[in-house]
């Protein structure tokens, strides 16, 4: 698969694992999929995604607020 996206970045900036950022809404497998890129990372799952982050953040009193979009680079996965 083509697209990029940044999942990765933002766990790492979380300081999380995969499993945690899977956070029982996705496998782990399915979730490293997505972050390598072996998955399409569709805008619904990158809505799921985003929330976790958010929640993940507040919970490390990180001030950050993530958009579906904002995981996306390639626009025709906004669709």
């Amino acid at each position: 698969m083509g697209q990029k996206n940044r999942i990765k970045e933002y766990r790492r900036m979380l300081g999380i694992t995969q499993l945690e950022m899977a956070d029982g809404k996705m496998s782990k497998s399915h979730f490293q999929a997505l972050e390598s890129n072996k998955k399409r990372l569709t805008f619904k799952k990158a809505i799921v995604l985003a929330d976790i982050i958010n929640d993940l953040a507040d919970k490390k009193g990180i001030d950050i607020s993530v958009k579906a979009s904002d995981l996306i680079v390639d626009s025709k996965d906004l669709e």
